[in-house]
């Protein structure tokens, strides 16, 4: 997926003529993007990006067991991506993990309950709002 990108951006950069240059300008500023996007989302960057970080763990745990009990990796379940904008939104309820962007039906259906059980413990200890609260309190 990676060389596709570095490949799909030197090939759009010769349509109106190939130039050395601007080929290899081109391909260096993709492989550097690529590499920023893979470290954007390492577990020593969350703490930086993510609103609640210890609710990330505790996802990230139970991610990681669930795909252990599986037996499938991890991203199946839920990609990093995902568990940030999970942490970030505070979904509480089905219908609001509806909206976090990358999870789809399926995954609802099978890990929507774990999901939500988790942000809603962990707002109760926190005394921490979830996207729920916050919009019943708002009306």
């Amino acid at each position: 997926n990676e060389s596709l990108n570095i490949k799909n951006n030197c090939l759009s950069s010769g349509t109106k003529g190939f130039c050395i240059k601007e080929h290899l300008r081109v391909r260096a500023n993709a492989v550097i993007q690529n590499s920023l996007n893979k470290s954007e989302y390492q577990p020593s960057n969350i703490n930086s990006i993510a609103d609640y970080p210890e609710l990330f763990k505790r996802l990230s745990t139970w991610r990681k067991e669930t795909a252990n009990e599986e037996n499938i990796p991890p991203y199946r379940i839920a990609s990093q991506k995902v568990l940030l904008s999970i942490c970030n939104e505070l979904p509480g309820s089905i219908d609001e993990l509806k909206e976090v962007k990358g999870i789809g039906v399926k995954k609802i259906s099978k890990y929507g309950s774990a999901i939500i059980n988790i942000v809603i413990q962990y707002c109760d200890e926190y005394n921490i709002k979830t996207n729920t609260l916050q919009r019943m309190l708002l009306m």
